[in-house]
């Protein structure tokens, strides 16, 4: 039986940005001479407060060559978490090589709704190529989408949580106290 190993971290919530106004934020985005990773808390910064200008800079970066360029752009794009950044995410799947789609599968985990299902269970084809997933922030759909997934291939999944106080994520269920018939076998292991 093929098995794949489910990852949650914990990420802490807190701004460093808590006393800057999104103007002040894209005054320092806006220095392109800065390296992208001083940029990046910038950049996920205003996708998290849902500021529309952020949208500008991602289309900027996804027009370079650069990798980190690009991921800074795609992990944005997950943080913003609106209809538009899905449907943006998924028009870009399609033309990326296996190493970048597991790494959009795995960011657009975090924004899945119930409407955005089945084109997310079209997306999980490729993770069968990797053994771990990281599902650190998916929604509930998604992880329901995800167990489901592996259930009808016979996929058993292993849970390993960050060891961390707080719960694991919604809808991962812990092997002791869970006998559902429609579930994949799943274990729950901690680090």
């Amino acid at each position: 039986m093929t098995s794949i190993i489910v990852v949650e971290r914990r990420i802490s919530s807190t701004s460093a940005f808590t006393d800057c106004t999104n103007e002040m934020l894209l005054q320092s985005l806006a220095k392109n001479d800065t390296p992208i990773f001083l940029r990046a808390s910038l950049f996920y910064e205003l996708a998290r407060r849902r500021d529309p200008r952020v949208l500008l800079h991602i289309d900027g970066l996804l027009t370079t060559m650069n990798i980190e360029d690009w991921f800074v752009a795609v992990e944005s794009l997950s943080l913003f978490a609106d209809h538009k950044a899905f449907l943006w995410l998924s028009q870009m799947y399609s033309h990326l090589d296996l190493s970048r789609r597991l790494i959009l599968v795995q960011l657009m985990g975090r924004m899945v709704t119930h409407d955005e299902v089945p084109i997310f269970k079209k997306f999980l084809t490729d993770i069968f190529y990797s053994s771990v997933i990281d599902i650190t922030g998916w929604t509930g759909h998604a992880v329901d989408a995800l167990l489901m997934w592996c259930k009808r291939r016979g996929i058993k999944v292993a849970m390993i949580s960050s060891g961390s106080p707080y719960p694991p994520a919604p809808n991962i269920p812990d092997s002791t106290t869970h006998s559902s018939s429609l579930l994949p076998s799943v274990t729950t292991l901690s680090s």
